[in-house]
């Protein structure tokens, strides 16, 4: 169990996509498309150029709804005044992700291609292929199309999507706009412009005693006892190396943790933090010269999907969803 809440760096849309997807290889046969329904597909708005469907106005709904529901509690959406409580909060955060989709389109546009392109479509075929095939057949993608509240047809502009990413990265080192010179990178890991390291005492909120637990690891901190010791007592989070640590950059890890994190010295920890999870405690260190380069190839993937990701974030503020007639008559907090 892992205390830091790791987000996707580039596409927010395929965070529980590709969790039980990243490793297929690219085999099976080939799926017909399963058509979207006219009421799928009808258009609720543009942003910028791209035309919002349905579709995807639903996905991202439902998914924020089903995390609302983890963060302020179960049912949330069955009461008209807790419903009320939390619109503002998830139309924000609905209309925020619609901008990313066509943000990386206009970025690829701008570079050249898009995701009707040949190579996109067949590359997108052949995950669909091997994923359904991963899953044991058409019968179980469907099952887990409705689960995951989406339709074969945004699953696919989305996987599209994900492949333009990866694409645009490569154009944008081709060009220089992305670096991937060694010394650059290396002196921005180790000078903290793009990487914190970090160590943290994490004790789950399920577990008996919690606070009890985590008021006495900072007490014996503020003993002066060293982290790493105190880490080893306590610590339910056995995703992290107490000697190596974390490393991330930005918008890697929970938002909260990665702010905490940037604000401290190195060798200090903070307070205490109750987070959605359990409690924390976060130490931050300098980062370790021989662990960047044994780890450097990984650390560079991450540096320069982070710089693909603050242009698309810087392209996206230039974007906003507006709605069509149609939207008007959808409620996001009753959406089904």
């Amino acid at each position: 169990m892992s205390a830091l809440k790791i987000r996707r760096v580039c596409s927010a849309l395929l965070a529980v996509l590709l969790t039980c997807t990243l490793l297929i290889s690219f085999a099976g046969c080939g799926y017909k498309p399963i058509e979207s329904t006219e009421e799928q597909t009808r258009t609720v708005g543009k942003v910028g150029d791209y035309f919002v469907k349905y579709e995807e106005l639903r996905y991202l709904t439902m998914t924020f709804r089903r995390q609302f529901e983890l963060t302020y509690g179960e049912g949330i959406w069955e009461s008209e005044d807790t419903a009320e409580q939390y619109r503002a909060e998830l139309e924000a955060a609905v209309m925020s992700a619609l901008t990313h989709d066509a943000a990386v389109q206009t970025l690829c546009r701008n570079m050249g291609f898009g995701i009707e392109d040949s190579a996109i479509t067949e590359a997108t075929y052949e995950y669909i292929a091997s994923f359904v095939d991963k899953l044991g057949g058409m019968r179980k993608y469907k099952r887990y199309l409705e689960e995951n509240y989406m339709t074969d047809g945004f699953m696919r502009q989305t996987i599209a999507i994900d492949y333009m990413i990866n694409e645009l990265r490569y154009v944008y080192i081709d060009t220089e706009l992305i670096s991937n010179n060694f010394n650059e990178i290396y002196d921005a890991i180790m000078n903290d412009e793009m990487f914190c390291r970090t160590k943290h005492i994490y004790i789950s909120e399920q577990t008996d005693g919690a606070r009890e637990k985590i008021d006495a690891a900072y007490e014996a901190l503020e003993n002066g006892a060293d982290f790493v010791t105190v880490m080893k007592q306590y610590n339910e989070d056995d995703a992290v190396d107490p000697e190596a640590g974390t490393y991330f950059t930005y918008g890697e890890v929970d938002e909260y943790y990665e702010k905490v994190a940037y604000s401290l010295g190195y060798g200090a920890y903070s307070r205490v933090i109750n987070t959605s999870g359990g409690y924390i405690i976060i130490e931050r260190h300098k980062p370790d010269a021989q662990y960047v380069m044994l780890n450097y190839q990984d650390l560079v993937d991450r540096y320069q999907y982070a710089v693909l990701d603050m242009m698309i974030s810087d392209c996206r503020e230039e974007l906003e969803f507006v709605p069509s007639d149609n939207y008007s008559e959808i409620d996001l907090t009753k959406m089904q």
